[in-house]
């Protein structure tokens, strides 16, 4: 009883500290002694000083303490630092296929790293009910089930949610099941998508993760992996370089949309010199109507067969 008695002290003391303190709010030993007691935890100076010095030595807790007249602690190094904390609170707050209340819990989850003193530090900037945010989904459960199944390499199947012209939420194609082997999910442009293969299309599909409902994981084993499959390849081709052929074509830019090309494609492609004013720029693209349509308004494009692959 004794040895539980002193766990659920230290786990207290802990919490405490962690709750209550950094390096600008620091707590004396009267005041650990005061609230240890108010918590039904009755101990002197000797045992708070041996029991900080478990946490720090057995337990590799970062607890700085200040020697005046008496002492006075705080907690050091944490798991997160506040700026990183703060940029995934953001990330969650602007995040559109998590829910408002999903975004809320997750928020306070983080926010639970740091002391009291610092959590209005990380409120998001944008309220999160003015952010155009998914309507209540499991989406956790789905994330959880599609990784394991992408473990165990193992087929899912599912229905896919969509909308009518009435905003009315509807299972596409008279509620289908889809069969699909799950290789990888994967985050892009503030959606979160399923890569797998179809059987049925006998090729890749994406599904967005927050519209798949009725999510199971089947007996049956994942098909292999397409030869020469990488999923960085295929995001560039289907997410930032859109779906169709892929060949290289040379864009006749001026200047300034240098900027959007290094936001769409990255800064791996061929820049060569023309006119004043204006560039040429090699970059390799699967080719359709809505690439073209994105950029003949700043740009000429041209393209030869013998760069095709």
């Amino acid at each position: 009883m004794k040895n539980k008695n002193t766990k659920g002290r230290l786990l207290f003391l802990l919490r405490y500290l962690q709750q209550n303190t950094d390096d600008q709010h620091l707590v004396t030993t009267p005041d650990l002694l005061s609230v240890l007691e108010s918590a039904g935890h009755q101990v002197d100076r000797k045992t708070l000083y041996d029991d900080i010095n478990v946490l720090k030595e057995d337990f590799d807790i970062d607890i700085i303490t200040e020697k005046h007249r008496g002492n006075e602690y705080f907690i050091g190094g944490r798991e997160f630092e506040l700026s990183e904390l703060k940029l995934l609170i953001d990330a969650v707050a602007s995040s559109r296929f998590i829910s408002a209340r999903e975004s809320r819990k997750l928020i306070d989850k983080l926010s639970s790293q740091v002391s009291v003193w610092h959590k209005e530090d990380l409120e998001p900037r944008i309220t999160i009910g003015e952010r155009i945010k998914a309507p209540v989904t499991r989406i956790y459960y789905t994330i959880d089930t599609l990784n394991s199944a992408i473990k165990q390499k193992r087929q899912v199947s599912f229905q896919y949610a969509e909308y009518d012209s009435r905003r009315r939420k509807v299972l596409r194609n008279g509620g289908e099941v889809y069969t699909n082997s799950p290789y990888d999910c994967l985050w892009n442009d503030d959606k979160y998508y399923l890569i797998g293969y179809s059987e049925k299309h006998q090729g890749l599909v994406t599904f967005r993760i927050d519209r798949i409902v009725n999510l199971e994981i089947l007996k049956e084993k994942s098909l292999p992996k397409p030869r020469n499959y990488r999923i960085s390849d295929f995001a560039n081709k289907v997410f930032r370089m859109y779906d169709g052929t892929l060949q290289k074509v040379e864009l006749s830019c001026r200047e300034p949309m240098m900027k959007q090309l290094v936001d769409h494609f990255g800064t791996d492609f061929e820049v060569l010199p023309a006119e004043e004013g204006y560039f040429t720029a090699k970059i390799k693209v699967s080719v359709s109507c809505t690439f073209s349509a994105g950029y003949f308004n700043s740009a000429v494009m041209s393209g030869s067969s013998d760069w095709s692959r």
